[in-house]
């Protein structure tokens, strides 16, 4: 806390405000003119608190004891800017605030609701009692339109908002708001809807509901409602608020003539090719445009990629007379003859002859070849770092680039920035920071330090930098001017340093008797190309004797060039990244980096290639949802200065990362792709699109993918890509079903086939690119699908190779003992003697929870220690209790109520006692403590049985996947979930039809190292159908999908039975040969026969 900040509490405490009300904020004392003077000047600026580091953890400390709200109230009074006003609000209340405010003035309360980090409530107010100009952006006019929707249904709009969360009737006494009234919304109501519609207010939220509202009470004229709505229509950008707008406005009554009148404004709309727009639309416009216009309209509404939505444009085209000028219509028909959707092209045809143009019809045309496979570029000879020019106006420049980008990140720029910051500092401080001049407190870190320095302060938390480039960077800014040169500036332009480089350096730092900085020195160390070291270098190191000196201003007790002949002899290496791994989970550092602190491991993917530059795979992510965060999109840039190709997983990464989407960096990203091919950083067929997804094998997004790599190929990278395409393929074969996408591949593969076959027949691609295994296996197999349509015909295009045949032999999978590790010791899990009943919840239709619950599973326990109760467990969004507190929200009910009581106030705890050695139930969630919110501790705390088979029920819900897969994962690795424990909670789920087994494994499919864990479901699902068809039962639906799974996994199932993994009774797959004998009429049969004669 700063002394001046002190003054003004002591002088604010002496004034003694107390029982501060809106009717006497304005009466109470401000002191003498001296005291404000003093108070302002300690309160105009800096913080009144601040987090602390307390062991292992931060918390908060407050520099001021008095009361806060009051606090703000006051500085407000005596005169602290707008801005700073902003920064105090959240301290106090609307409710004072709003008369403070009001009397500073008029053009003070006008700049403070323009801020978009004005309190909306007090905004709307201001803006309503000094008829003050609406603050034209989205946050203000989001909440007035959320606060006038409450009052124009006739809401207590206080009431509305003040309500705790909780479905009760109680009011939140921490609640201070002040939303306008119904009057006030009304009073200026045309000019905020103006407003909204010229900034594309989305239409989602509660706008539209506002502005349907307007026109029933009668403030806003049904006419001039509509051509608001053609305006929002025509500047709309998401899809969503365009379909919304359209209801809207058929909620008005529009008619159909009056949509005919606005054709050339809604075509412009139907050409967004949006189904919702369309299948609105088409009906009323194609019966009865002009036409002239009529042409347009159907260009625009072809325009569509949905097929359902082609086919009813060409319907209703049916049902039209011929027009006029039906001759203009046959270019727009022809492309729809080059369809591959066979009831697409035979509603074309009967278009075209029942307007008579069979005579225009034009034959289509094979495309004309863009020899699209190229050779492969040779090898780049990659360039070194560039750090001339060197100067104070260079220096301004490049931090102007890293502002623009505001987010941190470490690549050639901000590398450079850092050395000609240093350069020019260590000759003239002042030039450097008149250079720095503009910069302040941003998101970029590095930035952030300089602001600090510039200043000639102490850069704050620097004490907790444990990652190694923030604590380079911090480092290097507090000794900006000391130094000659940075240790870990880069030799080349991926970031590494030559051994030559760094011994000149060092050379330098004794020669001037200067200690080497501990972080600058490690980082050079990972960046080092320890490739490039000669004997006469090895010989200046020994000469060296510079001193390391730690970030606590401590020595370290070994010299720089001793460090440096050490990592020489013992560097990283970089460690093989397994599916389903994170670095830090492989990363093993050698023993010549021991004398450093540990500062690698907690750097998040994008940031270890900036240390380990030299890296492949395993310092590139191979999910690519990271992509989007790099709004800027310099780290792709980066990624193709290298000078090794792109490895299987790195490689398949940069093509997919355009799936991201981002317009951001969508530019980048292409650019990227397109270095890397041209500087031969990607060869042919070493993509492995099985290593895209990190945490599985099986390729998701497929179709966004083929679009993506058909976008690629068709910049001359077809060699790259066409092996991809048929890898998918593959992988869509082996997968249980067809994987989403499949179709799009192989539509992808019949565009490019080709481009391939010339290729190949020019000599510049090699003939086994026409095997297409992946198309024959899918070709091959039986169904009616348009894929394996498509496949068969791409097929007899292809040359005659040997039938692929099914090897029944099956030998052992290459990663058997990957996927088929041993388990934990299984832990153990105390028996509760809880009795569990599995439906769907009976859900009370007026509850706000309907929709949200009829996705979820109702698991009943009767407890043995409690009679003519019983609790239910539904859970929908909130899993923290079973995640993090070995405890399960429940709702008591009598035994015979199947209705769920959404009444939080009624809700209990249910938990393992080890004392009492039952399953107890507490009225509190913190019951160590008897009070609300999560435990205080939750050491010694265990599940029991009961609450372990929820858990693995919850897999087979549809309500929140993610976090149920994720509690069942962390349970499974605790040793709490094993194959045991899996093979009673089936063996109970079976008897419940509301529960499907076939949601229950739909995890394993996407994680393979579950199958030991999962196997027992598999088993005894087949073994309970089996026992049905012995009973003249019907097979369930379900059934196969479990059979589909076995049969994914049949080899490592047959190679587990081998090895003796399986018992004697698994092994022998009871119920099996009853499923594949039976006489019913089911798709199960033949799989039950396929996976029979697999596992023999």
């Amino acid at each position: 806390m700063n002394a001046n900040l002190a003054k003004a509490e002591a002088i604010f405490t002496s004034l003694n405000w107390n029982n501060v009300t809106a009717d006497n904020i304005l009466q109470q004392p401000l002191g003498s003119k001296e005291q404000q003077k003093i108070a302002l000047l300690g309160l105009k600026s800096g913080k009144w608190g601040d987090y602390v580091k307390v062991g292992n953890a931060f918390q908060w400390q407050d520099y001021v004891k008095c009361n806060k709200a009051y606090l703000a109230l006051y500085a407000i009074r005596i005169g602290v800017s707008v801005s700073r006003a902003l920064k105090l609000a959240h301290y106090t209340y609307s409710s004072l605030l709003l008369p403070v405010i009001i009397e500073r003035g008029e053009n003070y309360a006008q700049n403070f609701v323009q801020q978009a980090s004005a309190p909306t409530d007090l905004a709307v107010q201001l803006v309503d009692r000094l008829n003050l100009i609406i603050p034209e952006n989205k946050n203000y006019i989001g909440d007035w339109a959320l606060y006038a929707a409450v009052a124009m249904r006739g809401c207590d709009v206080v009431k509305h908002f003040s309500v705790a969360i909780h479905d009760t009737d109680v009011v939140d006494p921490f609640y201070d708001k002040i939303p306008p009234n119904i009057a006030q919304c009304q009073r200026r109501f045309i000019e905020h809807i103006h407003i909204a519609i010229a900034l594309n207010t989305p239409a989602t939220g509660s706008f539209s509901e506002v502005f349907r509202l307007g026109v029933t009470l009668g403030w806003l004229d049904r006419e001039q409602a509509k051509e608001l709505i053609f305006l929002a229509l025509d500047i709309a950008i998401r899809p969503i608020d365009r379909k919304v707008w359209l209801d809207t406005l058929y909620d008005l009554g529009v008619t159909d003539a009056e949509l005919c009148q606005r054709v050339p404004v809604l075509i412009p709309l139907l050409a967004m090719g949006e189904s919702a727009i369309i299948n609105r639309l088409a009906p009323v416009l194609i019966p009865f445009v002009d036409d002239e216009l009529l042409i347009e309209v159907m260009t625009a509404c072809l325009s569509s990629k949905i097929k359902s939505v082609k086919k009813l444009v060409l319907k209703i085209a049916l049902n039209r007379k011929k027009p006029k000028n039906a001759d203009l219509f046959m270019p727009l028909l022809n492309l729809l003859l080059d369809q591959t959707d066979e009831s697409i092209m035979a509603l074309t045809s009967k278009l075209i002859t029942q307007w008579h143009l069979d005579n225009h019809t034009v034959q289509s045309h094979p495309t004309e070849l863009q020899q699209l496979w190229q050779p492969t570029p040779p090898l780049w000879q990659l360039p070194p770092f560039e750090l001339e020019p060197v100067s104070p106006d260079v220096l301004t420049e490049l931090a102007s680039e890293l502002v623009k980008r505001n987010i941190s990140g470490h690549d050639s720029v901000t590398e450079r920035f850092l050395a000609v910051a240093n350069i020019i500092a260590y000759h003239d401080p002042q030039a450097a920071k008149a250079s720095l001049a503009g910069i302040k407190l941003r998101v970029d870190q590095l930035l952030g330090f300089l602001f600090y320095w510039r200043k000639g302060e102490e850069i704050p938390y620097h004490k907790y930098l444990s990652d190694l480039l923030k604590a380079r960077d911090y480092i290097v800014c507090k000794n900006l001017g000391k130094i000659p040169c940075l240790l870990s500036t880069p030799s080349m332009s991926d970031l590494s340093i030559t051994v030559d480089d760094l011994s000149q350096r060092l050379a330098i730092y004794q020669q001037l008797k200067i200690d080497a900085l501990e972080a600058d020195l490690f980082l050079a160390l990972t960046r080092l190309d320890v490739s490039t070291q000669t004997s006469s270098t090895i010989e200046k190191l020994k000469k060296l004797n510079v001193a390391v000196v730690l970030q606590s201003g401590q020595k370290m007790p070994i010299d720089a060039g001793s460090l440096v002949l050490q990592y020489l002899d013992d560097p990283v290496i970089e460690p093989k990244l397994a599916l389903n791994t994170y670095i830090e989970d492989v990363l093993s550092l050698p023993q010549s980096l021991n004398y450093f602190p540990k500062r690698i491991g907690n750097n998040g993917f994008t940031k270890i290639l900036a240390i380990f530059p030299l890296w492949n795979d395993s310092a590139i992510p191979s999910d690519i949802d990271w992509a989007t965060y790099y709004h800027q999109g310099f780290e792709f840039q980066q990624i193709v200065n290298r000078r090794s190709p792109f490895d299987a997983r790195s490689a398949m990464t940069l093509l997919a990362m355009q799936r991201a989407n981002s317009p951001y960096v969508a530019g980048n990203m292409a650019q990227a792709v397109n270095d890397a091919w041209q500087r031969g950083l990607l060869i042919p067929g070493v993509a492995d699109v099985l290593l895209l997804e990190r945490f599985s094998q099986v390729p998701c997004r497929i179709a966004s993918l083929v679009s993506v790599l058909t976008d690629i190929a068709k910049q001359g990278i077809l060699s790259v890509v066409w092996p991809i395409l048929d890898q998918l393929i593959i992988a869509s074969c082996k997968a249980p079903r067809l994987l989403s996408g499949t179709l799009e591949t192989v539509d992808a593969i019949a565009e490019f086939l080709p481009e391939v076959q010339y290729a190949v027949d020019q000599g510049i691609a090699d003939a086994n690119q026409l095997q297409l295994l992946g198309i024959r296996m899918l070709a091959s197999k039986e169904g009616s699908a348009n894929a394996i349509k498509k496949a068969k015909a791409i097929v007899e295009k292809l040359p005659k190779i040997a039938p692929l045949t099914q090897d029944v032999s099956m030998q052992a999978p290459d990663d058997f003992d990957q996927v088929w590790s041993k388990p934990q010791k299984a832990k153990v899990v105390p028996e509760d003697n809880v009795s569990i009943t599995i439906s769907k919840p009976v859900i009370d239709q007026s509850s706000r929870f309907s929709k949200s619950l009829a996705k979820s599973l109702m698991f009943t326990l009767k407890l043995p220690n409690v009679s003519n109760q019983v609790f239910h467990i539904v859970k929908n969004d909130w899993y923290y209790d079973l995640e993090y507190e070995f405890q399960c929200e429940a709702y008591p009910a009598l035994s015979k109520d199947q209705q769920v009581i959404s009444n939080f106030q009624s809700r209990v705890w249910l938990h393992w006692c080890i004392n009492k050695r039952l399953l107890v139930v507490e009225k509190t969630r913190n019951w160590q403590e008897n009070k609300d919110g999560p435990l205080s501790s939750i050491d010694n705390l265990i599940f029991s049985k009961s609450l372990v088979t929820v858990i693995i029920g919850l897999l087979a819900q549809d309500s929140d996947t993610y976090k149920a897969n994720f509690i069942f994962e962390k349970n499974v690795k605790k040793g709490i979930i094993d194959a045991d424990t899996m093979r009673k909670a089936i063996m109970l789920f079976l008897d419940y039809p509301d529960l499907s087994p076939a949601k229950l494994i739909r995890l394993l499919e996407k994680k393979p190292s579950l199958l030991p864990i999962f196997c027992p479901v598999l088993i005894e699902c087949i073994k309970f159908v089996g026992n049905l068809v012995k009973q003249g039962e019907k097979i369930p639906a379900w059934i196969n999908r479990i059979l589909d799974m076995s049969l994914t996994y049949a080899s490592y199932l047959k190679e587990a039975t081998r090895r003796g993994y399986l018992t004697e009774l698994d092994s022998q797959w009871q119920g099996l040969a009853d499923i594949a004998q039976a006489k019913a009429k089911s798709v199960a049969v033949n799989k039950a026969k396929q996976l029979l004669e697999l596992l023999k």
